[in-house]
């Protein structure tokens, strides 16, 4: 399976769009980049470059959606928890990825964007985030702890 890393413009840290991307579509003018859990993002531009075997992608924005230019992105590591809520099955599961991200509650907004769902955000000093979902009947528990600035 290869996977890509997307960049904005250039191949630069900074400029990291999203890790892990599976799948790259054009759809309707937008750019449609969907993640091994199945995270899309739908970004209006163009795709300027894909090194399918180095798996780096780079796309060039017409309107990239950040609530703040200047926001850095920072790296995360994030643990996502699914209990089980089967009767007499008490495991969860948990899969651990890193993530680079301006704002881990706008990535995981973003990540449902388009479904009901509750969210409750807690942040700490240290800048751990916890963030918990619930769509439906599902509930699922987010924790990102800051790696880098």
């Amino acid at each position: 399976m290869c996977l890509s890393t997307v960049y904005r413009d250039d191949v630069k840290q900074d400029n990291m769009v999203m890790k892990n991307v599976r799948m790259i579509e054009y759809q309707n003018g937008n750019i449609v980049l969907t993640d091994l859990m199945e995270r899309q993002l739908s970004i209006e531009g163009e795709l300027v470059m894909a090194n399918l075997v180095d798996g780096v992608a780079v796309i060039r924005e017409n309107n990239f959606r950040t609530e703040n230019a200047d926001e850095k992105m920072k790296t995360y590591e994030m643990v996502r928890e699914i209990p089980n809520s089967c009767k007499n099955n008490q495991m969860r599961d948990v899969f651990i990825e890193e993530v680079s991200c301006g704002d881990p509650e706008q990535y995981i907004r973003d990540m449902f964007s388009g479904q009901l769902c509750e969210f409750d955000t807690q942040r700490t000093e240290n800048g751990d985030t916890t963030i918990s979902v619930r769509t439906g009947d599902l509930y699922q528990k987010f924790l990102f702890t800051l790696i880098d600035d």
